[in-house]
């Protein structure tokens, strides 16, 4: 299923997973090319990676909190900015 069917809520919340999810990819990949024990570092960004794949309701969760929540939280609101305090 697309995002364009989508309702709102479920929308916010998919998309901020996606983004999520990318920039936690991008970290551990420059982390992974920052290093010169890219020997070592390749087969545990394997594993991290997949594990990312696998279970991202889990690493959301650990690193923003309630992933089953995230769509609650709008930037332009202050109401959900004074929620979160």
């Amino acid at each position: 299923m697309g995002y364009d069917a989508l309702p709102a809520n479920e929308l916010k919340q998919r998309v901020r997973w996606d983004v999520y999810l990318l920039m936690l990819r991008a970290l551990a990949m420059f982390m992974m090319a920052a290093h010169g024990l890219a020997f070592i570092l390749v087969p545990l960004m394997a594993l991290l990676l997949s594990y990312f794949e696998i279970w991202p309701e889990r690493v959301l969760g650990a690193v923003f909190g309630d992933p089953s929540r995230l769509y609650e939280y709008d930037p332009d609101d202050p109401a959900s900015s004074r929620r979160r305090r």
